[in-house]
């Protein structure tokens, strides 16, 4: 069984996008937005407060349970075409 981990910084609703495109695919055993431990806070203090971080953007965790290698790879090629066509910001880590 392979695992892929996904963090993807955005909205509720663009989590959501890649989450039901992730269901899409053939042979996917479980996708699940799981809770990041760590909070994410700025490490530049130059910027907090300014209007730019009042957005509604958070950061998701996804995580996908694929049978093979092969169905993984196939689910990274359509998290990162998702993402592309989406504007979606997401990156694949070891772990969350």
């Amino acid at each position: 069984m392979a695992l892929l981990r996904i963090r993807l910084t955005g909205s509720m609703e663009e989590a959501d996008i890649l989450v039901s495109a992730l269901h899409g695919v053939d042979d996917v055993e479980r996708v699940e937005t799981v809770d990041d431990l760590m909070p994410h806070a700025r490490d530049d203090s130059s910027s907090s407060n300014l209007s730019d971080d009042n957005q509604s953007i958070d950061i998701f965790c996804i995580e996908v349970a694929t049978p093979t290698n092969a169905v993984a790879q196939r689910v990274q090629d359509i998290a990162e075409l998702t993402a592309r066509a989406n504007g979606l910001v997401l990156e694949f880590v070891d772990r969350f």
